[in-house]
């Protein structure tokens, strides 16, 4: 059983709010990259998103969002994709808040393999209310017990749940994929090419399509690891 002490969450990080956004993020120079527009709430400085305190892992954790840390979503449910290395245990500590008043925390399982998983917002959490900003954190435990020094990553999401949606398929396809791509939302773009690449693991057109995804926002380094639970 995993026990719970005192953890600094990702949410005390300081969000340092900047009059010219553009000075903080570079021009868009590719399709797939993503960067927040002014209209974006993303914060202007974060905390990394990559693993703290390693020492128990293989590697790294490696969520897989942009370099600013930041996405956007349409859906109150979404799905955050990260990369784990091998490591001794098979459950994590999930949080998610907001700015406004929005707080869940959960043990989750997650598997004991290496490789891409699929985190949804588990069943019992509320929806994420529309037009907010959240942090989340993923806190993996070395042992027994999650403390200050368990290795951990975060990211920010915005949602923009009030957009008009059509039934979708079982089963989402390329054309989907691009039409979130253009419109910025990063976590259903990226949940569902991995869907796709899942089922279709030999199609070179959605192969190339997570190779750009992925290279195109500095995470080249997981485009080659396998998806454990995309689905």
């Amino acid at each position: 059983m995993i026990v719970l002490t005192p953890v600094q969450t990702f949410a005390q990080t300081v969000i340092e709010e900047n009059a010219n956004p553009s000075n903080n993020y570079p021009l868009i120079t590719d399709e797939w990259s993503f960067w927040p527009t002014d209209q974006d709430r993303a914060p202007r400085r974060t905390a990394s998103g990559s693993s703290r305190n390693i020492t128990c892992l293989s590697s790294s954790i490696v969520p897989l969002i942009p370099p600013s840390q930041f996405g956007r979503t349409s859906t109150a449910r979404p799905e955050i994709l990260v990369y784990l290395p091998t490591r001794i245990s098979g459950q994590a500590v999930f949080s998610i808040q907001s700015e406004e008043n929005y707080s869940y925390i959960a043990l989750i399982d997650i598997p004991e393999e290496e490789g891409i998983i699929s985190i949804p917002l588990p069943t019992d959490a509320p929806d994420l209310a529309n037009n907010q900003l959240y942090q989340w954190s993923l806190i993996v435990s070395c042992g027994d017990v999650v403390g200050p020094d368990s290795p951990s990553v975060a990211g920010w999401l915005e949602t923009q749940t009030d957009i008009e949606e059509s039934d979708a398929p079982a089963m989402p396809s390329l054309t989907q994929v691009t039409q979130y791509r253009d419109d910025y939302f990063w976590y259903d773009m990226l949940s569902m090419l991995a869907r796709l690449k899942a089922a279709h693991p030999a199609d070179e057109e959605i192969h190339q399509a997570w190779i750009r995804a992925l290279e195109g926002n500095s995470l080249s380094e997981v485009v080659e690891k396998p998806l454990i639970n995309a689905h």
